[in-house]
């Protein structure tokens, strides 16, 4: 009587085909492998935005700085590692326009890979490799 119902299970279609389980993972695989290079440069792509935010905080600082002394020369300012501290200019102290924890140094390969950092370039602020 057992083996009746066990003879009887195994002729049941009730369950998949190998074929149809390998089809299955085979698409699924497709799927992976087009969704791994959108979503591993998004990691990059927000390193890159932070780099963007930094370089407009550090231009907005530079502006204030600016604003603030009427220094239009940038003769107490030379990196933007100065505009960390308190800056006194013609007697007076200005600053500090960026918090001690600031990040000059890029974080993303885009950057980092060209030996960048923030150099104040006239009274302007970008990404490029200081000149000693």
């Amino acid at each position: 009587m057992k083996a009746k119902k066990f003879n009887k299970l195994l002729k049941d279609d009730k369950g998949f085909t190998l074929i149809e389980l390998v089809v299955v993972l085979a698409i699924l695989a497709i799927l992976v492998m087009i969704a791994i290079p959108v979503f591993g440069n998004t990691t990059e792509n927000a390193r890159v935005k932070v780099d963007d935010a930094n370089l407009r905080t550090a231009q907005s600082a530079l502006q204030l700085y600016i604003a603030e002394s009427g220094d239009d020369d940038l003769s107490e300012v030379s990196t933007v590692e100065d505009l960390k501290v308190e800056v006194t200019y013609d007697g007076k102290e200005y600053g500090p326009y960026l918090p001690d924890d600031f990040e000059t140094e890029p974080q993303s390969k885009e950057y980092k890979e060209k030996g960048y950092t923030m150099i104040v370039s006239g009274t302007d602020v970008e990404w490029g490799t200081p000149s000693s």
